[in-house]
């Protein structure tokens, strides 16, 4: 488990990135999966990446309990509201609506620049082509399942 302020900076990442989304995403997935890509980029840049989130290989590609946990947090203080559906074919998935916008000071306005820049790149890719990009990410390819990826 991850301390407080890591959980909050995630948490406030996961608030920007909705709202660059337009204040909703229809799936836990794309969001994990951007907040993942936020990471490999700054990784590979040489920094610290953005969310100090952890990954594991996981059944749909890479995923966070951290990130998991963050989005509790925004849920429990009213920022986010968690919607559970099913679609046609009986899966359940999950909707995230962003009802106010956290100032947790976690993140500096340089990173805020960052992840918007990078965001809103990610968020005009359909959710194929972000998968996508997600699975076919080295970190991604070179862990066995459960397993930590390695940014």
């Amino acid at each position: 488990m991850k301390n407080q302020s890591n959980t909050k900076r995630i948490a406030e990442i996961i608030a920007l990135v909705l709202r660059l989304m337009g204040g909703y995403a229809y799936s836990k997935t794309k969001l994990v999966k951007i907040v993942y890509l936020l990471d490999i980029i700054q990784s590979r840049k040489g920094n610290k990446h953005f969310s100090t989130a952890t990954y594991k290989s996981y059944y749909y590609g890479p995923y966070s309990d951290d990130i998991e946990e963050a989005i509790n947090l925004l849920d429990n203080f009213g920022y986010v509201e968690v919607g559970k559906k099913t679609s046609v074919n009986g899966n359940t998935y999950y909707t995230f609506t962003l009802k106010d916008t956290p100032y947790l000071g976690e993140l500096s306005q340089n990173e805020k620049n960052e992840i918007s820049k990078y965001t809103s790149q990610l968020v005009e890719l359909e959710r194929g082509k972000l998968l996508e990009l997600a699975y076919s990410t080295k970190e991604f390819e070179n862990t066995q399942f459960g397993e930590e990826v390695k940014l």
